[in-house]
């Protein structure tokens, strides 16, 4: 059954957030949304995330969990999610509580007025240095090989309809990258302010070698190299080995 809201949250050794993620998501889709379903999809989790997310299913069938079984990438997990979505909003946002739940009705809001997709942009980002400057250079990148306007701003919080989902979840090479597939698409978007939390629990997966590495691949796989040389598909996006739905 179809619901108003799917907030799709790719894991990765995150035990020690999912529960305070849970509370605070339901808080905020409670006095929101009439129906909702929240996706924890399971990076392949070294820890325990993998068990703290069924017990969280056990308690409440809204949330559906879904288990890798090899650790696939934010990217590729949050695809996995987006094929399993039934809303006509569909939200994506990490599993750290970087960015708020209670921000999640600024997207809606915004989103209300008509745009494909929005981005919760932090008014202030409490990354490291590294990690800023990889992220201006990847959003010049996309300014140069995927069309993206100078005054949009992306993030990885964002909320998206039913429609430009369906699109991208049909997409089949094996390296994913949203933010190109999202322009592809469309470019009735836009971005709002939000705020953005100190981390909390784990630690930042993205390292300098990370970053240049997703730089070459945006290159390789989204610019007209890409149309005069196609890549590959080498293997599975991903591969599910278990699903509580």
């Amino acid at each position: 059954m179809a619901v108003d809201v799917s907030v799709i949250i790719p894991v990765y050794n995150s035990e020690c957030s999912l529960e305070e993620l849970y509370r605070r998501l339901t808080g905020v889709l409670d006095g929101t949304v009439q129906n909702y379903e929240i996706i924890l999809v399971d990076d392949a989790s070294s820890d325990r995330s993998f068990a703290r997310a069924k017990l969280l299913h056990g308690r409440d069938p809204r949330v559906k969990v879904i288990g890798l079984a090899r650790n696939s990438g934010q990217q590729n997990a949050i695809l996995c999610g987006l094929r399993f979505a039934t809303g006509e909003i569909v939200i994506t946002l990490d599993d750290d509580l970087q960015h708020p739940p209670e921000e999640i009705p600024v997207l809606l809001a915004k989103i209300a007025l008509g745009y494909d997709g929005v981005f919760g942009v932090p008014d202030h980002k409490r990354h490291a240095f590294y990690r800023n400057l990889g992220t201006l250079g990847i959003d010049i990148l996309l300014r140069l090989i995927a069309g993206k306007p100078r005054e949009l701003k992306l993030s990885s919080f964002r909320a998206l309809r039913k429609t430009l989902v369906c699109q991208i979840q049909s997409e089949t090479m094996d390296f994913i990258y949203l933010a190109p597939l999202i322009l592809k698409y469309t470019r009735n978007l836009t971005h709002v302010t939000v705020k953005h939390a100190p981390r909390q629990y784990g630690r930042s997966n993205y390292t300098l070698q990370k970053l240049v590495r997703l730089c070459t691949q945006l290159v390789r796989y989204y610019s007209k190299i890409a149309e005069i040389f196609p890549p590959k598909i080498n293997r599975p996006q991903y591969e599910v080995r278990e699903i509580h739905l």
